[in-house]
């Protein structure tokens, strides 16, 4: 056919390619050990392998798990559940932990054994109170996050700063958040804790 219009009934030999036409990994060279290994299995690591990363000094070690050495609830963890960063506060009588996601969600509430012995206003006090410094680490860590993306992106900190304010004026600074938790463990230490 010349008028090149496309036919079921056309010869289309003129479109074949070869085999590894869409094998991105593939060589050219016929000196490969194992011509059926695309070496995908190298771009697969386990949760053992974590890269080396020096965040010393920067808000991005919040992100780093930490041991937990509060009170264990007891629940086995799965390892085929999806897991979910989450950032947590314990107030400072350690009766209660909130945890919350990157968006300020409340994940988990966790009480220790010690709060069965207060009052059931001053309990819910406490969970609210230590929620909420769990909602503003998680969303201060979100604005780092998103601060560490658009300055990457070579833009200047006032301008990033400019961005944020634009487009998510209710994220906590890091410091902000720090100095939250702060203020609520110098209250408690100075007995304003009721």
């Amino acid at each position: 056919m010349s008028d090149h219009s496309w036919d079921d009934h056309d010869d289309d030999d003129h479109l074949a390619e070869p085999e590894g036409a869409l094998d991105y990994f593939a060589t050219d060279s016929s000196s490969d050990a194992d011509p059926e290994d695309s070496d995908l299995d190298l771009l697969v690591t386990s949760d053992d392998e974590t890269p080396e990363v020096d965040t010393a000094g920067s808000y991005a070690d919040a992100i780093a798990p930490e041991a937990d050495t509060a009170f264990d609830d007891g629940e086995a963890q799965d390892d085929e559940a999806p897991r979910v960063v989450v950032f947590a506060v314990s107030d400072p009588a350690g009766n209660v932990t909130a945890e919350a996601s990157i968006a300020g969600s409340i994940q988990r509430i966790k009480l220790a054994p010690k709060a069965t012995s207060m009052t059931e206003s001053e309990l819910s006090r406490n969970i609210l109170a230590t929620a909420k410094l769990a909602n503003m680490k998680g969303r201060a860590v979100q604005r780092a996050l998103i601060e560490g993306v658009l300055a990457a992106e070579g833009l200047d900190d006032e301008r990033v700063e400019a961005i944020i304010e634009m487009n998510a004026p209710d994220l906590p600074t890091p410091r902000q958040a720090d100095d939250a938790v702060a203020e609520a463990e110098a209250a408690y230490l100075r007995g304003e804790h009721r």
